[in-house]
C-alpha cells in the first residue's frame, strides 16, 4: 500500500528555512573562515616583502613560542584586556543606574556618555596622546599642579604608558556594557525592588543582591565584546604608545602590525595573527561555558 500523500509531506526534509539561512552562511564563511585558512597559509611561509618566500612549515610558531619577546606580547595583551575589564565594568554599572534610573536628564547624558564608543579608535588614541605629550601637553600641567609643581610623564615610563593604555581603553569600551546593562536594569520588575525595600533592604544589597544577579547575562556579554576589541585593538594602543617605550605595551595586534606592515614579514605577522585568533577564540569559550554554567542553574 502507497504511503500517504500526508506522510510522505511530513517525512521529507524542509529545504526552505535552511535555504533562507544559506546567504548568512556564505557571508560568514566568506568574511571568517577563508581569510583564517588565508593568514594560517602565509604563516606557515618566510615570506618577507621582496626578499624572501620560502615554505617552512610551523617554524614561524616554533620560534615564537621560544621567543621572550612574544609572551611579553601575551602578558602584555593579558594584562590590557583584564585591565579594560576592571575599571570599565564598575564604570559600566555606575553609568546604568544613571541612563536607566529615569531621572531628568538622563536621555542627554547617555548620549554624552556614548561619545567615547562611536569615536574611531584611532581619534581617541591621538587625542589622548596630545594632551600627554611631554613636551606641552595640557594634561601634564594638571598633574603638575596636583602633584606640587613636579611634572610627571607618564607615557615615557613602561608601568605609566601601560595605565596610560588600559585607562583609554576602559574610557572607550564601558558605554557597550552601560548600554547592555541598562537593558538588562529595564527588564527588572520594579516590584522586586518594592518587595526588597519592604524587607528592608539597603540600596547597597539591592544592587548586590536583585541587580547585579539579574543582568549577568548581558554582563557576560559585553565582557565577551568588549574582550575582543581589545584583543583586536591595534590602531588605538599603537596610535596611543605605539608598542613603547621599547615593545613594553606591544600587545599581540600591535606586534601584527608591526611585523606585516613596518618591517614586511608577512610570515612571522601571520603567525601572530593565529595565535591571536586562538587567544580570542579561547576568550570565548571561556565565556560561553560561564553564561551556560549560569544559564543551568537558573
Amino acid at each position: 500500500m502507497a504511503p500517504s500523500r500526508r506522510g510522505s509531506r511530513a517525512r521529507s526534509p524542509h529545504w526552505f528555512p535552511y535555504s533562507l539561512l544559506a546567504p548568512s552562511i556564505l557571508l560568514l564563511v566568506g568574511f571568517l573562515v577563508l581569510p583564517f585558512v588565508y593568514l594560517f597559509y602565509w604563516s606557515t611561509f618566510d615570506y618577507k616583502i621582496g626578499i624572501t618566500n620560502e615554505f617552512i612549515g610551523s617554524d614561524n610558531f616554533t620560534s615564537l613560542v621560544g621567543e621572550d619577546r612574544f609572551r611579553d606580547n601575551v602578558r602584555y595583551t593579558l594584562i590590557y584586556v583584564l585591565g579594560n575589564l576592571a575599571i570599565s565594568v564598575p564604570i559600566a554599572y555606575f553609568g546604568a543606574l544613571l541612563v536607566s534610573s529615569g531621572l531628568r536628564g538622563a536621555g542627554l547624558l547617555r548620549t554624552f556618555l556614548l561619545i567615547p564608543w562611536v569615536l574611531a579608535p584611532i581619534v581617541t588614541a591621538l587625542m589622548a596622546k596630545t594632551l600627554l605629550n611631554p613636551f606641552d601637553g595640557p594634561l601634564i600641567d594638571v598633574i603638575a599642579f596636583f602633584n606640587g609643581g613636579e611634572k610627571i610623564y607618564p607615557t615615557t615610563t613602561a608601568t605609566g604608558a601601560m595605565v596610560v593604555l588600559v585607562v583609554h581603553a576602559a574610557w572607550r569600551s564601558f558605554p557597550l556594557i552601560m548600554l547592555l546593562l541598562a537593558a538588562g536594569m529595564s527588564a527588572i520588575d520594579p516590584q522586586v525592588y518594592e518587595a526588597a525595600q519592604v524587607d528592608g533592604a539597603t540600596r547597597w544589597q539591592q544592587f548586590r543582591r536583585i541587580t547585579v544577579p539579574l543582568t549577568r547575562a548581558p554582563l557576560l556579554a559585553g565582557v565577551a565584546a568588549i574582550s575582543v576589541f581589545s584583543l583586536h585593538d591595534a590602531e588605538g594602543a599603537f596610535g596611543l604608545t605605539g608598542g613603547g617605550p621599547g615593545n613594553s605595551t606591544e600587545v599581540m595586534a600591535v606586534r601584527i602590525l608591526k611585523e606585516a606592515f613596518n618591517s614586511g614579514n608577512i610570515g612571522r605577522g601571520a603567525a601572530v595573527g593565529v595565535a591571536l585568533v586562538v587567544v580570542s577564540v579561547a576568550f570565548l569559550a571561556v565565556q560561553a561555558f560561564v553564561l551556560g554554567r549560569d544559564n543551568r542553574r537558573g
